[in-house]
């Protein structure tokens, strides 16, 4: 199953230069992997889950929680 996002979401972490740590955790709290190359933030970015569940709640933290820590739904 797969999914886009909004590629301003990763261009906002990498502003604040934790992309590759937000990354790593969103991968392994929702497990999904997010598809995209970092010279290409302009371009579409593909969520890709196990399942639908996955993405959802994956789209759920983006909707309600972000840019809190995906883990803990803190601000950062």
């Amino acid at each position: 199953m797969s999914s886009e996002i909004n590629p301003a979401i990763i261009r906002f972490k990498k502003a604040q230069g934790d992309l590759g740590r937000w990354k790593l955790v969103v991968e392994e709290t929702f497990h999904v992997k997010l598809g995209f190359q970092e010279g290409e933030l302009d371009r579409k970015v593909r969520v890709f889950g196990h399942d639908f569940d996955a993405i959802l709640e994956f789209g759920g933290y983006l909707e309600n929680t972000f840019p809190g820590d995906p883990q803990t739904g803190n601000s950062e």
